[in-house]
């Protein structure tokens, strides 16, 4: 037993100092990084049979990886200290809908129930944005959609007026967003929904089981540079929401975390995992599996910040019809200045 669980202890050790190192971008460990949570599984049963059989060198082995994942993973589950500012509150909900969704009803029972000032939806359907444009156009007069039943679908959906729109850049070299400016209460601020492209992740059927034999980044590394470029160019309080289809342990996050705010990091509890939450995109490739529920081990979703805001809440839910949860942040536009960002490195879920 001492063995497996010191074998354990060193594997995580490895892996923890892999993805610290210069080796940190080739794709093989890229790649693991989207999984790491399953690493720390075997954690809590080595943890509890060494403790149900008395052996003290097993468990302080184990003290190792408790350590580490404690690094990895505790300040998402310690008390957020609140932020001391002033100012207007807004209510921001992001989405992705699956471009498949076509249950209305099941998204406007959720978003009357969240009533989020500001909706940023990304792979927004034909059907499904017909529905909702309709049903929500008294609280929400202020709309910019450009539904199309693919993923390169977006929409924005706002009580507050939306004074003007870029149309979403979908081309091979773009940054896949939708850009709109919207007059909060006077103050003209920027909403960015983004939905980049996901990784390539190349695969090779070995006695007919499919493996993973590269995880290339680039071609999304492309968009997120052009919206980064955007960001930087960006005047006044910006907000950037949607699904990046980034983890956060990806190296392109952390340009983003050195820039701006990322709430969940800031305010939010837990791990804010968002996708998958089932199966139900087999459909489109016509795989005879069932859409079953699933529990997320992904952090695709965000609402990024600048310094002119504050973020005072974030919470997470599951609609019908989607495999991502929604997010849904609590923001203050900061009129005296107390949020600042830090310029670090950031490795979390």
């Amino acid at each position: 037993m001492n063995l497996l669980t010191l074998v354990y202890a060193i594997s995580v050790l490895i892996f923890f100092t892999l993805v610290r190192s210069p080796l940190r971008s080739l794709w093989w460990l890229q790649f693991a990084t989207l999984f790491t949570p399953f690493l720390y599984l075997p954690l809590p049963i080595l943890l509890l049979i060494s403790l149900l059989v008395s052996d003290r060198l097993g468990q302080l082995i184990l003290l190792l990886p408790a350590i580490l994942f404690a690094s990895d993973y505790a300040a998402g589950f310690l008390p957020k200290a609140k932020p001391q500012a002033t100012g207007q509150p807004l209510r921001v909900m992001t989405w992705n809908t699956l471009f498949l969704n076509k249950d209305a009803t099941a998204a406007l029972a959720v978003i009357r129930q969240r009533q989020p000032d500001i909706l940023a939806l990304q792979e927004l359907g034909v059907e499904l944005a017909h529905g909702l444009a309709q049903t929500l156009a008294s609280d929400y007069p202020f709309q910019s959609l450009f539904p199309k039943d693919s993923p390169k679908g977006y929409g924005v959906f706002s009580r507050y007026p939306i004074t003007h729109a870029i149309p979403p850049r979908i081309a091979e070299g773009e940054y896949w967003c939708q850009t709109v400016e919207i007059d909060f209460a006077g103050q003209p601020i920027t909403l960015i929904s983004a939905h980049p492209r996901i990784p390539d992740v190349h695969l090779r059927s070995i006695a007919g089981i499919p493996l993973p034999v590269g995880f290339e980044t680039e071609p999304q590394d492309v968009q997120l540079r052009c919206l980064l470029r955007q960001i930087d160019q960006s005047e006044g309080p910006l907000l950037v929401a949607g699904d990046f289809n980034l983890s956060g342990r990806q190296l392109m996050y952390q340009e983003f975390a050195k820039r701006l705010q990322d709430a969940q990091r800031k305010v939010g509890w837990g791990f804010g995992f968002t996708f998958p939450t089932d199966l139900s995109i087999l459909d489109y490739y016509k795989v005879p599996f069932p859409a079953l529920p699933m529990i997320p081990f992904l952090r695709l979703d965000y609402v990024f910040y600048n310094d002119q805001w504050a973020a005072l809440s974030v919470r997470y839910g599951r609609i019908a019809g989607s495999d991502h949860r929604y997010l849904v942040a609590e923001l203050l536009l900061n009129t005296n200045g107390v949020e600042h960002r830090r310029q670090e490195e950031f490795y979390e879920d």
